[in-house]
């Protein structure tokens, strides 16, 4: 199995997971994200650098989900 994802896909995957979540503060926390996510890579978009170690463990750990799908 390939473990590459663009971060573009992923953040499409964790702003669905921020429409299944209950907990509001957790979703929030997703869509802001996801939102972010959705430019790396892209002109004039944030690195991944710009993302703290917190959300980057927050990231790569949906990355994770997304691979176990």
């Amino acid at each position: 199995m390939n473990n590459n994802i663009e971060p573009a896909e992923l953040a499409r995957y964790m702003a669905k997971l921020a429409c299944n979540v209950e907990n509001h503060s957790l979703a929030n926390h997703l869509a802001k994200l996801s939102s972010r996510l959705e430019s790396v890579n892209m002109p004039f978009g944030i690195d991944w650098n710009d993302f703290d170690h917190k959300d980057k463990k927050f990231i790569l750990k949906c990355a994770e989900l997304y691979f176990e799908k």
